[in-house]
């Protein structure tokens, strides 16, 4: 326990403030330490639980009786009130606090109303007693019988036989085992999903964009909101079937358009119970229940009680007859792929029991237990039910689903049959009608579609009646598109569930995989392999349903994704994408950390471009982020200078930490707090940036004005400047930033020449930036045009550096600069300017390794090589007054120049007017010519 932040005499009696030393800076970073005593009474004068948070607010326990000790507590709360950024004190001054404890009891409960909520104030105590009350399902009646109805569908009692007797009994249970295993391992993601954390309303949409992101999840929303509304025509049709069986002849002279009109008389009729109240259809569930099963019965009886050919077809149990359907007999337009489109939604809705998690006794235990034991149940009555039919009846008869119900017709009481299958058809069309708009109105909450916003509207019971009609509307395209044929509508729904299904598995493995310290569901069988199992299953059963409807389900999809990434803005829903990307960049940079050191043709630019120094920092980010072929980091290092108080840490952390530079370049922001400048700007110098990626190019903007600039600011710039040369790193002074932002801001394509003025060897940054600008799109069509000082045979020195730019392949027109005529300082210059020329030449040899670093601390230029800089700025002038941009090499200070004379140098040289790039490189080599 650290030390109190008041000192208090040992009697307890009053507070020594005379050396209490209270400072901000102590109470913005000492935590608070409560007093542990048994009193509080007593333990008034012993406070030591006052602190200051980073924001300057103070904390003070909200049970103190502050009227033992009145003369203690007070001082002890006028020195803490005197630091806090962030008081209110109400209508006392600090001589009130001072001698009234009942005002400072006034304060201190304001404090805790508005300034420390978060850290004082307890959440809200909800009773053992409240919950248990709202959890009040267990696994049978919360998540199994529910599962079992939503399970259990038109396929039971429709399509079971023509299964069998295309498929035969070995593959159709083969088929019954693949669509399971989908279910299981979605069973086991979604429960471990959801037990990850409190799940509010919208089912599906709302566990995946709380897990993996608000792209998938609002994807998986519309996927879901709309398979649902498929899955009603699917039900209703397959309702209008059964009905039109029992009549004779067709109404409109076609059972195919008769069985559409029946279906949409049914969408009205289930659209018309839910606009009257659907609160009632979830208490039913066991009703529906006993009747699906009560059909089944009826069957199973009626095989053993139906006499030999009681139809045509029906043959009793016969080992002919099993042993005839026990391989595939397919019909002309059906195979493997048509069977497994018409099966799978036999086996969806295994998502029922998690709308009620809320509600579930024990989440974790209960969606789990409740809904494998749900698949397996429903997998034994489906696997009886095949049997039954491939030993009972022949191929032919179980084919013919248009004119007879096999089941219907083998039934010891027939109307048990219909009952179950009314019950399974009608009742799951409801329920899809009840959720679909739900899950479409939770989907849209998040503001993503604001023009959909419209049938998310509820009424003030709470019912979307706008979502029932576009789920009527939807359904009832479907039936007429489809000419009312179950086979047909069966594989869209297969292929859009089997999607939704991939999409809960991927969230689980990423959840998982991104290893985040708030991954902890209470499901512990889950396994993010099985996971990723689904994912692949998911995707396989798509493509095999139907092709073709699983690449426009995929399109789809995609849409969706890319226009919630588009459209989520500041959306942070603390996903697991966020806990991936954070896993995947330490391995890299660890990855990066075992090498010893990086190869030069691994060395990448990376900027930070110094706020401080820069009048206009977006246009030199722009800049900076002309060159992102190279791929490197860019940071904008900004510092506030100041004391360390809170006011100011506040302030520091209000900047922003990132932005966007352009459509392909973003920008880190490192925001310090220093107390000069210079201090805080050497800091980012050496500190931005995370091991090996690392800035290593200081960006900082020539100073127009400088000489209306104060000073101060002038010994800045140039002290960062040379501090940047001490650190061994590449150093950029941009002139003209407005003339580049306007040019970067500019669609056009830019053309005209690119001149480099390379008069010195500073390891090769000057000819790679401009390289490197070269291969950004809108620079490709300049021409690059590089320039060396003459030696003593021009021929040689542009033949020695065409040799070189082959070397380096960089294509550029090779050409030599003459020097001007200045006034010599001295009778050394010319052979200086000879020997820099030559030293240039001979660089070429030099750039197989790095160079050692530089064991120097201090510049040891002489004035002649200024003298030497300038002599050629006559003849640059000349060349650059129409380029579109100059790259130059920036001059090294000398110890004894001033920043007056080394601005006019830069004058000097960028006297073209042109935006102008003086580089000044680490001297350590950037390129090599060798493999």
């Amino acid at each position: 326990m650290s030390e109190p932040l008041l000192h208090i005499n040992d009697d307890g009696s009053s507070i020594d403030t005379s050396d209490q030393g209270i400072e901000l800076s102590s109470l913005a970073t000492k935590p608070a330490v409560p007093a542990m005593a048994p009193d509080w009474t007593e333990a008034a004068p012993k406070m030591a639980a006052y602190t200051a948070s980073s924001h300057g607010r103070v904390e003070l326990p909200a049970f103190l009786d502050f009227e033992t000790n009145r003369a203690a507590a007070s001082q002890a709360a006028a020195a803490v009130l005197a630091d806090a950024t962030e008081v209110s004190l109400l209508d006392a001054n600090q001589d009130d606090v001072n001698n009234s404890s009942e005002t400072f009891a006034k304060t201190t409960r304001l404090l805790i109303a508005q300034n420390m909520a978060s850290l004082t104030a307890p959440p809200p105590a909800i009773s053992d007693e409240d919950d248990d009350k709202n959890r009040k399902y267990g696994t049978i009646d919360g998540v199994f019988i529910r599962v079992v109805v939503s399970i259990f569908g038109v396929m039971m009692f429709l399509r079971m036989g023509w299964m069998v007797a295309n498929a035969g009994f070995f593959l159709s249970v083969a088929i019954i085992f693949m669509s399971c295993y989908i279910t299981v391992t979605t069973t086991f993601s979604i429960t471990a999903l959801c037990t990850n954390g409190k799940v509010l309303g919208g089912g599906p949409y709302y566990i995946v964009s709380r897990s993996v992101g608000i792209e998938f999840g609002t994807t998986i929303g519309i996927l879901i909101s709309f398979a649902m509304m498929i899955a009603i025509a699917l039900n209703t049709v397959g309702f209008a079937e059964e009905v039109v069986k029992l009549y004779s002849p067709p109404i409109t002279g076609a059972r195919e358009w008769d069985t559409v009109l029946v279906a949409l008389a049914a969408n009205g009729l289930i659209f018309a119970v839910a606009l009257g109240g659907v609160g009632w259809v979830n208490n039913i569930n066991f009703a529906l229940f006993m009747c699906i099963m009560g059909g089944f019965t009826a069957f199973l009886i009626g095989t053993c009680y139906r006499p030999y050919n009681f139809f045509e077809g029906y043959t009793g149990y016969s080992s002919e007859t099993l042993n005839g359907n026990l391989v595939p007999n397919w019909s002309d337009d059906v195979d493997f792929f048509v069977v497994i489109g018409v099966f799978f939604p036999s086996v969806t809705g295994i998502l029922g029991g998690v709308a009620l998690s809320g509600e579930l006794k024990d989440p974790g235990r209960n969606i789990s237990m409740g809904t494998l034991s749900a698949i397996v149940f429903t997998g034994i009555v489906y696997i009886m039910i095949l049997l039954l039919n491939a030993a009972t009846g022949t191929a032919v008869a179980l084919k013919d689903f248009k004119t007879r119900s096999f089941m219907v017709d083998v039934a010891f009481w027939p109307p048990l049959v219909y009952a179950g299958i009314f019950s399974a058809t009608l009742s799951t069309a409801l329920g899809l009608l009840i959720s679909a708009p739900r899950v479409f109105a939770a989907t849209l909450k998040d503001g993503l579609f604001p023009k959909l916003e419209f049938f998310a509207a509820l009424t003030k019971s709470g019912d979307p009646q706008r979502g029932y009609i576009l789920s009527i509307l939807v359904a009832s395209a479907v039936i007429v598109a489809s000419g009312g044929q179950l086979n047909l509508i069966a594989p869209a729904v297969t292929v859009m569930y089997t999607a939704i299904y991939g999409i809960i598995n991927y969230a689980c493995f990423v959840a998982s995989i991104g290893r985040s310290p708030g991954w902890r569901p209470q499901f512990k069988l889950y396994n993010k392999w099985h996971a990723l199992s689904g994912v692949f299953g998911c995707v396989l059963f798509m493509f095999l349903t139907n092709w073709y409807a699983a690449i426009g389900v995929s399109v789809f999809a995609f849409l969706i994704y890319k226009y919630a990434e588009f459209r989520k803005s500041s959306l942070n829903l603390g996903d697991a994408h966020e806990s991936f990307a954070y896993v995947s960049t330490m391995r890299s940079l660890w990855s990066l950390e075992s090498t010893t050191r990086l190869h030069i043709k691994n060395y990448r630019p990376s900027f930070l471009v110094l706020a401080n120094l820069c009048q206009d920092p977006s246009s030199m980010l722009k800049m900076a982020a002309s060159f992102y072929k190279a791929r490197g980091v860019i940071v904008q290092g900004t510092v506030v200078p100041g004391t360390f108080t809170a006011a100011k840490l506040h302030e520091v952390r209000q900047l922003p930490t990132s932005s966007t530079v352009t459509n392909r370049s973003k920008a880190f922001h490192n925001n310090i707090l220093a107390s000069t400048a210079r201090e805080g700007m050497l800091s980012l110098m050496q500190n931005s940036g995370l091991g090996k990626v690392r800035t290593n190019i200081n960006v900082v903007e020539f100073l127009e004005e400088w000489r209306q600039i104060s000073p101060l600011l002038l010994a800045d710039w140039f002290e960062i400047v040379k501090d940047s040369m001490r650190l061994e790193m590449g150093t950029m002074v941009i002139r003209g930033s407005s003339r580049i932002m306007s040019d970067f801001d500019a669609t056009k394509r830019f053309n005209g020449n690119v001149d480099v003025f390379w008069l010195a060897d500073e390891g090769g940054l000057n000819l790679l930036l401009p390289y490197l600008l070269m291969r950004n799109f809108q620079w490709h069509d300049i021409k690059l045009r590089v320039w060396i000082p003459e030696g003593e045979n021009a021929g040689n020195t542009r033949a020695e550096l065409m040799r070189i730019l082959r070397a380096f392949r960089i294509n550029a027109q090779a050409d030599v600069l003459r020097r001007g005529i200045l006034p010599s300082p001295s009778s050394s210059t010319a052979s200086s300017a000879a020997n820099s020329s030559s030293n240039l030449m001979a660089m070429g040899s030099s750039f197989s390794a790095p160079k050692p670093a530089s064991t120097h601390t201090h510049f040891t230029p002489e004035t002649e090589v200024a003298h030497y800089f300038l002599s050629y700025a006559p003849h640059m002038e000349a060349i650059a007054r129409d380029s579109t941009m100059v790259f130059t090499t920036l001059p090294l200070p000398f110890p004894e120049t001033t920043v007056s004379e080394y601005l006019q140098w830069l004058e000097e040289l960028a006297s073209h007017g042109r935006p102008t790039v003086f580089i000044r490189g680490s001297h350590h080599n950037v390129m090599t010519p060798f493999l």
